[in-house]
């Protein structure tokens, strides 16, 4: 059931994600991440998307294990949020990239590879 509900909120920011006018990219998930940090969290689609974003690429990380990312025991998806969008803020020349190569870059920055 859990897949299933990431699997929704995944399909469903694929078309939010174009009407933002940033096409799936870094720059649009940096858009969603700071929302996401803001104190209110509006519009609160925005901040959903990313964290939505985040969680759904650890969770198909986690299971097809193909990326190797070195993931501490305890690690918690709080911490992915903040690594993630931190290194979004550090990395404004990668903004043209997809969503998915940013969060495995900064994830891979943060714990290295197995």
């Amino acid at each position: 059931m859990k897949r299933l509900i990431v699997g929704v909120l995944l399909l469903s920011m694929v078309g939010v994600a174009s009407a933002d006018g940033y096409g799936g990219t870094c720059r649009g998930l940096f858009e969603n991440w700071k929302v996401f940090k803001s104190e209110n969290r509006q519009p609160l689609w925005q901040a959903s998307q990313y964290a939505g974003y985040v969680a759904g690429w650890l969770d198909a990380d986690t299971y097809h294990n193909k990326n190797g990312i070195n993931l501490p025991a305890g690690f918690t998806q709080m911490q992915a949020y903040q690594i993630v969008g931190n290194w979004l803020e550090r990395h404004p020349e990668k903004w043209h990239l997809y969503q998915s190569i940013c969060v495995y870059s900064a994830l891979k920055e943060a714990y290295g590879l197995k």
